[in-house]
């Protein structure tokens, strides 16, 4: 049930409804006064996983009742067993969330994502997130947050026995533990290299070139300076950034071409006020509500 953006300010509108509606798995209650505060937030939420059971997800995340309806919602519902899911993706669903009970159900997982959750750490310690990855025995590939993989891989180099349980995975992010199980990475690099990776895409523009005699569809990649790329997304911009091709003599493989782009203020900027652009024009909430 989606409630996104529905102007729910008070919290027993929720309660009531979810008294109502037994049959309701997942709930999402994101943009609305309801859930503004973090304080409000975590009340809420405490008081939908201890009276509601049947409520296993909410605002895409695991609450504590998480179980098979959540994880097969995670696949889309393609496998009629958890046993033969091979490839899950935890992504920004707070794995800390899910027991180690349900999670032993998906221990045939070889390729695993939990990117996003590393902003969950603070309230677990690292012997749960090592609890949790100890139930997929069969695993080959682990995409996840640079803090985690940095946690993994000095339990992965200090402890045998770790070691051993993952004796089948071969890759975390884009590197080959192959040099990890020899001792001969460079830890460090690894993790810098893996983060610029997992960020680039962030900040990655596409501009196409045409004439008025054709039309080029092939995409050029360009990622702006410090400055341009320092600027923040916002569904309600105050500036607007384009590029632009400078050709004084109007061919596009001329030499002298020189690419930029141009930004300029759409609304009153005063001082001291932070600038932010739209980084998905024409896309928003309101009419492209977000798949997850």
């Amino acid at each position: 049930l989606s409630l996104w953006d529905n102007l729910v300010e008070d919290p027993q509108q929720v309660v009531d409804l979810l008294s109502r509606s037994p049959n309701v798995k997942a709930l999402w209650l994101n943009e609305n006064p309801v859930f503004t505060t973090e304080t409000a937030a975590e009340a809420l939420t405490s008081q939908i996983e201890s009276e509601f059971k049947h409520v296993e997800i909410l605002n895409s995340k695991f609450t504590r009742n998480a179980g098979e309806w959540a994880l097969n919602f995670c696949t889309g519902f393609h496998h009629k067993s958890l046993e033969t899911i091979q490839t899950l993706d935890l992504s920004d669903r707070n794995i800390f969330n899910l027991s180690l009970e349900q999670a032993k159900k998906v221990s045939n997982v070889k390729v695993l994502d939990i990117k996003g959750n590393s902003e969950f750490l603070a309230e677990h310690s690292s012997d749960k997130l090592f609890a949790f990855l100890l139930n997929f025995a069969k695993l080959t590939h682990i995409s996840c947050d640079g803090e985690i993989e940095q946690i993994v891989r000095t339990r992965f180099l200090e402890d045998s026995d770790f070691k051993k349980s993952f004796a089948t995975m071969d890759t975390i992010n884009a590197f080959n533990l192959a040099e990890w199980k020899e001792g001969n990475a460079q830890p460090e690099l690894m993790t810098e290299i893996a983060d610029i990776q997992e960020k680039l895409w962030r900040y990655a523009n596409t501009y196409r070139l045409s004439s008025g005699e054709e039309y080029d569809q092939s995409s050029i990649w360009y990622v702006m300076d410090e400055f341009g790329t320092a600027i923040p997304h916002s569904d309600n911009p105050n500036l607007a950034i384009t590029p632009l091709l400078y050709s004084p003599e109007n061919k596009k493989e001329s030499p002298d071409n020189v690419a930029m782009c141009l930004v300029f203020p759409i609304q009153p900027i005063p001082a001291d006020t932070f600038v932010y652009r739209d980084y998905l024009v024409g896309f928003g909430e309101k009419s492209h509500r977000s798949s997850r």
